[in-house]
């Protein structure tokens, strides 16, 4: 047990770090960071819930001259089990979200954004997330056996084939995240983000492909989600 433990650390201090990894075989093509130091997602019940500020950056080259984009991230999912593996902790999560622009009306090259555009939306099931004390993630990738699901829009499409990814690193964590009756107990924290895919156009191709540090991840926590298959029986799911 606790060999299994530390690999499960290692796993979260790796993770932790990565918002911006791709799959293997993908490309990051956008983040997002928070506005300023307060938590900006948050765990109550079963339901992890985000509506705040955020910067948001597409990195390809025909879109990155548009910069960082004032957006407003709104997501929510529903935790599906959770497990303790010592002093880590380790849930699953299904949900959705979207980024939608607040600014003003911007362009750059061939590409305009105006207020209420949607920048990134999509849907995610079997996420895995890893925490430990004030730190912790949401990782999810068909590879490691979630489903990650990108709506196409004026920015960016998804031909719906190979790898598609997106990965949040939580810090800040308070109070200190446990489990308690199968479930994870409620806490606030500061999130930024990162997602990656097979096949974006539009735009969306030339990020930075990362394949060998995704993979690393992946091993963890693909791990991870199988112990929560086996030793955790869902206490909710998403209908």
């Amino acid at each position: 047990m606790k060999h299994k433990t530390m690999a499960a650390m290692a796993a979260l201090g790796l993770a932790a770090g990565l918002v911006s990894a791709a799959p293997a075989g993908a490309v990051t093509f956008a983040t997002f960071n928070p506005v300023g130091p307060g938590s900006n997602i948050s765990l109550s019940g079963l339901t992890l819930s985000s509506n705040a500020a955020v910067t948001f950056d597409y990195l390809s080259a025909a879109l990155a001259p548009l910069g960082d984009l004032p957006a407003q991230l709104q997501l929510t999912a529903i935790e599906t089990g959770a497990i303790a593996q010592g002093p880590v902790v380790i849930g699953s999560f299904d949900g959705a979200f979207s980024l939608i622009y607040t600014g003003a009306t911007r362009t750059a090259g061939a590409y305009t954004v105006h207020t209420g555009d949607d920048l990134l939306s999509g849907t995610f099931l079997g996420s895995v997330f890893t925490g430990y004390g004030s730190a912790g993630s949401l990782i999810d990738s068909v590879l490691a056996g979630g489903l990650v699901s990108f709506t196409s829009n004026k920015f960016v499409t998804f031909d719906g084939l190979g790898d598609s990814g997106l990965a949040l690193a939580m810090t800040s964590i308070t109070p200190t995240v446990n489990v308690t009756l199968g479930a994870l107990t409620p806490f606030s924290a500061v999130s930024q983000g990162g997602f990656a895919a097979d096949g974006v156009a539009n735009g969306g191709g030339g990020g930075v492909p990362e394949p060998a540090t995704w993979a690393l991840m992946l091993t963890g926590f693909g791990l991870a989600g199988a112990a929560i298959r086996r030793r955790a029986k869902p206490v909710n799911s998403i209908g």
